[in-house]
């Protein structure tokens, strides 16, 4: 009997034991209720980076000006250049420390190949331009130029061009590109010469660069 006792009150003993420890719940995320409460998040977009052909609201008078052009100028090779649009054109204005041509080229890859070139020149003492499909490595002039408003100048070792050419471009030209589009990404390549006005001599220097057309 007594041993009975003694089992009866170990048992005990073990039971309240048990009971007296923390009780273990399962895990909860701590994330979980937060999940479920928050909003779901906005995508962000990100402005178009690199430099821009920025957008103007009237257009820009032609006349060997860089005032008004709201981007800044783009340094390629060792010229400056300034791009800007209207909604309807494109205004390229570029100069140079150069006794000889000037040349930009639109394309959708930095390269000569299927670009639509713009030559400014002097023809004896007169500006001149001519509108060019870049080839692999040549150029020919186009059967459609679509060059709006033209101005060349030469003043104490520095040629300034400018010019303005409808944001879409003629078709059946051979060109990579149909038109321009704003929030598009683009290239332009350049050239110049440093003392010759003949458009088929090789440039003496050339460069290209990306640029966005600002929505």
């Amino acid at each position: 009997m007594k041993y009975l006792l003694l089992i009866i009150m170990i048992a005990v003993a073990l039971i309240v034991a048990g009971c007296g420890g923390e009780a273990v719940l399962p895990e909860t995320p701590d994330d979980a209720s937060e999940e479920a409460d928050s909003p779901e998040e906005t995508p962000v977009v990100e402005a178009p980076s690199g430099p821009l052909m920025g957008k103007v609201d009237a257009p820009l008078s032609v006349d060997g000006s860089s005032s008004g052009y709201p981007a800044e100028a783009l340094a390629v090779a060792g010229a400056a250049i300034y791009l800007a649009h209207d909604g309807s054109n494109i205004y390229v204005y570029m100069e140079a420390e150069v006794k000889g041509y000037l040349a930009v080229g639109l394309n959708n890859r930095g390269v000569m190949n299927g670009a639509n070139m713009i030559f400014g020149y002097l023809d004896g003492a007169t500006p001149a331009y001519r509108n060019d499909l870049g080839k692999a490595r040549t150029h020919d002039e186009v059967a459609v130029p679509a060059v709006l408003d033209f101005f060349l100048s030469r003043s104490g070792g520095k040629t300034v061009m400018e010019f303005s050419y409808p944001l879409t471009f003629p078709a059946g030209q051979g060109y990579n590109l149909e038109q321009l589009s704003p929030g598009e990404t683009y290239s332009l390549i350049v050239a110049t010469h440093r003392n010759s006005d003949n458009v088929t001599a090789t440039h003496t220097a050339r460069g290209s660069i990306d640029f966005v057309v600002e929505p």
